[in-house]
């Protein structure tokens, strides 16, 4: 989870290279000490619990798929904020938001349902799709999602 804030650093670097944004001294010092930061934390790694203690671990590779995401995250973060602001710039009517939006949903519903049907079908079709939740909890993870998809439209809206 530390190794996954540096998504923030990244995100600062595309920004500036991809979108052309001018980042003052005091936010390149702030990304700075972020990333020292992780590097230290990095520096002491924590004790495996004895439940994992019997699995093979491989630190170098789990650090490469955590920056690998962050590069991801962060691609797509510019990389959508370059398409709004010039569909806005380009057009006299800005692109809706909740319609990109729903074009974005209907495009991760067939790799969603591909990806359930090849690794879960059996435990679905026998216990259904809401195995192992129970309502609150259920309903807890729908709201946060629904707030951070509420939050990420503001912010973009703002922006």
């Amino acid at each position: 989870q530390v190794t996954n804030q540096l998504r923030i650093p990244i995100t600062a670097l595309l920004s500036y290279t991809m979108l052309k944004r001018n980042i003052s001294l005091q936010q390149w010092c702030a990304v700075l000490l972020l990333m020292l930061g992780v590097a230290l934390v990095l520096l002491k790694p924590d004790k495996p619990s004895p439940s994992l203690s019997s699995r093979p671990r491989s630190p170098l590779l789990g650090i490469a798929a955590v920056l690998v995401c962050c590069c991801c995250s962060a691609f797509a973060t510019v990389w959508f904020e370059k398409i709004v602001k010039s569909a806005t710039r380009e057009s006299s009517e800005p692109p809706s938001l909740w319609g990109s939006s729903m074009l974005m949903a209907l495009f991760s519903v067939p790799v969603v349902a591909a990806t359930l049907f090849v690794y879960d079908r059996d435990a679905i079709s026998k216990n259904g799709i809401m195995q192992g939740f129970d309502d609150g909890v259920a309903f807890c993870v729908l709201g946060l999602h629904v707030a951070g998809g509420l939050l990420v439209g503001l912010t973009v809206k703002g922006a």
